[in-house]
């Protein structure tokens, strides 16, 4: 019979690789998306700059 001890250290690395595979693979915007970003940025909109500083290099 498995130990409560084995069985939360499964559980915890279960969810711990399942949450590492899941904000791996969050895709990139593309290249114009951070473009167009940038030109709504420096024509004041706030919300285009905070994604583009979130999401692009």
């Amino acid at each position: 019979m498995i130990s409560i001890k084995k069985a939360l250290f499964i559980f915890c690395a279960a969810v711990g690789l399942s949450g590492a595979i899941a904000g791996f693979a969050v895709a990139r915007p593309s290249q114009q998306t951070c473009d167009n970003l940038e030109i709504k940025c420096q024509q004041g909109n706030p919300r285009a700059c905070e994604l583009l500083a979130r999401h692009c290099p």
